[in-house]
């Protein structure tokens, strides 16, 4: 049953998301909202709609990200070459807590496609965190996400917990050179018991 589903919502998915971002010319940005977002990372629903979006393992040698435990499928979407990755990793707590499990869903695009940055960080509804300029641009932001309505994290630590606990923080990454644009976005996982 949720194979049927999920072969009936990706087309739909990559087809609403492309006309969200306004721009046709928008893949990473479409292919974001399909696998990162319509599935909540959860590495299962990334490889299901992957793989029912006609994605194939990936047979580089390199994964892009960091994740200790990962699955990487190539696919061409919009006329554009993607890498997508989906993982779970342990995270540290930045609240000086234990480590936290979080999913992990990365995308990976041969060329530099400003319309999906564009659209990523306008999305986020956040003011970037940090901002990195080098050989490539990394922009950072994390941001709290109730229901469907994202902001900023709070600042009270109190509150930052609880935020943390009940599974509504997220992290995203964003990084783009002349060749390659990516975004990274890491979901840490609510705590067992926690609504």
């Amino acid at each position: 049953m949720r194979r049927a589903l999920v072969s009936l919502a990706v087309p739909l998915l990559l087809a609403a998301s492309s006309a969200a971002a306004q721009a046709p010319e928008a893949p990473l940005y479409a292919a974001f909202q399909a696998f990162c977002i319509a599935t909540g990372g959860v590495p299962d629903a990334v490889n299901d709609a992957v793989e029912q979006a006609g994605g194939k393992a990936h047979t580089g040698q390199d994964l892009p990200g960091e994740s200790t435990d990962a699955t990487a499928w190539d696919i061409r979407a919009d006329g554009e070459d993607l890498t997508i990755v989906a993982g779970t990793e342990r995270i540290p707590d930045t609240l000086g807590g234990p480590p936290r499990d979080a999913t992990v869903c990365v995308i990976d695009a041969l060329g530099r496609d400003d319309a999906s940055v564009a659209a990523i960080k306008q999305w986020t509804g956040v003011a970037p965190s940090h901002v990195s300029v080098r050989q490539s641009t990394m922009t950072a932001f994390d941001f709290r996400q109730v229901g469907g309505a994202r902001g900023p994290v709070p600042a009270d630590p109190a509150q930052r917990a609880a935020a943390v606990a009940a599974g509504q923080i997220w992290s995203l990454a964003l990084r783009q050179s002349q060749t390659n644009t990516s975004v990274q976005i890491v979901h840490i996982v609510p705590e067992r018991g926690t609504p």
